[in-house]
């Protein structure tokens, strides 16, 4: 199992270095399965470390860079 910060890490890496987020169809929850791990344990290291829940920051990511 990873750890805490392992998911971290790997959200940042979909979000940041592959841009994950600018797949329309793709939801918070598919970036989980994508990584490995529960929804409410990634859920919940992002609330402690950025205080956004997955799917706000996902919106976030996508508000921010429409062309």
């Amino acid at each position: 199992m990873k750890t805490r910060e392992e998911d971290y890490a790997a959200f940042e890496q979909l979000m940041n270095r592959e841009k994950v987020y600018l797949e329309k169809d793709l939801t918070f929850e598919g970036i989980c399965r994508r990584i490995g791990t529960r929804k409410d344990a990634l859920e919940s290291v992002l609330l402690e470390e950025l205080g956004m829940r997955g799917d706000a920051i996902l919106d976030k990511y996508r508000e921010t860079t429409v062309p």
